[in-house]
């Protein structure tokens, strides 16, 4: 079975003259029809490996290592060089066109750096 969202060895540092680890080592698989909880103390990084997954990480931070694949698609490969892949995630790209609106694709909305590229299906090319 295909992993719908696959991280193996995800390694995010702060940026700046002296990185410092925020997570390290973290690896997933999530299956069509699963569902995953991550659970842990605070501060332990599961909003970051999440943010990385969607490539919303916040200013100051990287991903240091490791591979981040959606539906056998690898986004982020940090030994082949960063951002490896793109996907459309605005939130209408899959609706149909009545259903968009120029708020609903807002950039706040869309996910990740490969998403402001080009404007979503719907046309809309407010950024």
């Amino acid at each position: 079975m295909s992993a719908v969202l696959r991280i193996d060895d995800l390694r995010i540092e702060t940026t700046g003259e002296a990185p410092r680890a925020l997570v390290d080592g973290v690896s997933l698989r999530v299956d069509r029809g699963e569902a995953l909880g991550v659970v842990g103390e605070s501060g332990s990084g599961k909003s970051l490996t999440v943010l990385a997954a969607l490539g919303l990480l916040p200013a100051g931070t990287r991903i240091a290592g490791g591979r981040i694949a959606i539906d056998d698609r690898v986004l982020v490969d940090a030994e082949a060089g960063a951002w490896a892949g793109s996907a459309s995630c605005a939130p209408c790209a899959d609706a149909p066109p009545r259903w968009c609106s120029r708020t609903r694709c807002r950039p706040s909305t869309r996910c990740g750096p490969w998403a402001r590229r080009s404007p979503p299906p719907c046309g809309c090319t407010r950024r």
